[in-house]
């Protein structure tokens, strides 16, 4: 079932207040699809099936990978080429800089009309999401206080970010402390070592292996709906 809130409309784009959010409660994966296989064809086994699908999920990926355009029923899928060159005689060359290939989907339009008409959904109470906001980045010193951020901060010292709504999952590496570098956004580090985290506050140690620079800091975190929402620091760090 799709669960739909209203919440307030961030987006600058629209005159509207508010805006509709939706989350399935529940997401099925190989095994539940293949179970429902069996169930729609009794002559058809749950092994045979998770063959099958197998089987297609690799043939797919070949397709994919000599840059076939994919229709299946619900979908067309299709790498392409992401990212910028400082010059017209630049190649692409994928791992450089921002250079990449994306998969890309697009939803097949006389599917989607024929299913949209019986989605299963429940309208739910609103809520407002929360962003994440830096207020402060301060040098922690030896004793625990507060101090005020030097010019140039050396690395290992250790820095207290105060904010709000500042929590995070750890373990995915898309979240965290980040420093990128004001000059070139291709030098990035993520913070590793650290002695708080709150959705307060967030002591880190500015990892060892910076490279002398100048540095925007920010926080990354996971809102609704999966999407990824970055706080960033009023003021730049001089890293030597």
């Amino acid at each position: 079932m799709l669960k739909i809130k209203t919440i307030q409309n961030n987006l600058k784009t629209s005159s509207n207040s508010y805006s509709f959010l939706s989350v399935p409660d529940k997401t099925v994966g190989m095994k539940e699809i293949a179970r429902a296989m069996t169930e729609y064809n009794s002559s058809l086994t749950e092994p045979d099936a998770l063959a099958a699908l197998a089987v297609l999920e690799e043939v797919i990926g070949k397709f994919l990978q000599q840059v076939l355009r994919v229709k299946l029923p619900w979908l067309q899928m299709v790498f392409t080429a992401r990212g910028t060159a400082a010059d017209f005689d630049e190649k692409f060359k994928p791992g450089k800089n921002d250079h990449k290939f994306v998969l890309r989907f697009n939803a097949d339009k006389e599917m989607e009309e024929k299913l949209s008409v019986s989605v299963d959904f429940k309208s739910e109470a609103g809520e407002l999401v929360s962003l994440p906001v830096i207020f402060a980045v301060r040098p922690v010193m030896q004793d625990g206080t507060e101090g005020i951020l030097p010019a140039e901060t050396a690395t290992g010292s250790v820095l207290r970010i105060r904010g709000d709504y500042l929590g995070y999952d750890f373990e995915d590496e898309k979240q965290g402390v980040f420093l990128t570098n004001v000059k070139d956004s291709s030098i990035k580090y993520k913070a590793s070592r650290f002695f708080r985290r709150t959705k307060n506050t967030i002591d880190f140690e500015i990892p060892s292996d910076v490279v002398e620079g100048t540095y925007s800091l920010s926080v990354v975190v996971q809102g609704v709906q999966n999407r990824y929402m970055k706080a960033g620091a009023g003021e730049t760090l001089m890293i030597s």
